[in-house]
């Protein structure tokens, strides 16, 4: 009896070894890790509470379904046609920003006509003179900048770069 005993605890005990020691052969090494993150995969998931992780993503989809009737509300009431006044007032809030510089190729937005830009490559001062577009939103662009940007964009409405609203544009 007490031979079989023995024999039980040096089982076990190798046992216990065999799982915390890794083997020296790559292969055996490689499935030994393989197990190793198997049984941590499969604890992890049984310690999660699936009921209450589906709960939350639902709550968080109906979060975002209110949040996109919300703005599809508030999209078609800014896309109306804005007034002259309107759109002084916007003008007046994008100089009291004192942008100098389109935000998508970080290229000044007017002409300067300095002793550095006369001596700067045609190219640079092509860049510089190029048409200023105002969006609604109160951010200025480059015309071509924008241009870019909108044929690039994959969303079907126009979004502005900065701030991902709706806008209306007008040349300056």
């Amino acid at each position: 009896i007490q031979a079989a005993w023995r024999g039980f605890i040096v089982r076990r005990w190798y046992r216990k070894l065999r799982q915390t020691l890794p083997p020296n052969d790559p292969k055996l090494r490689k499935r030994y890790f393989e197990d190793k993150l198997c049984d941590i995969t499969e604890r992890l998931v049984r310690s999660c509470d699936s009921d209450g992780i589906n709960d939350f993503l639902c709550e968080i989809d109906q979060s975002v379904k209110a949040s996109r009737s919300v703005f599809e509300r508030l999209d078609s009431s800014i896309l109306r046609s804005i007034s002259e006044e309107e759109w002084e007032e916007i003008s007046h809030k994008a100089l009291d920003r004192d942008s100098q510089d389109c935000p998508i190729c970080i290229m000044p937005l007017t002409a300067r006509t300095t002793a550095t830009s006369q001596r700067s490559s045609p190219a640079m001062a092509n860049r510089s003179n190029r048409k200023s577009v105002l969006l609604s939103c109160t951010h200025l662009f480059h015309s071509a900048c924008l241009e870019a940007f909108e044929e690039l964009s994959l969303l079907e409405v126009k979004v502005c770069p900065v701030c991902r609203s709706n806008y209306q544009k007008r040349s300056l």
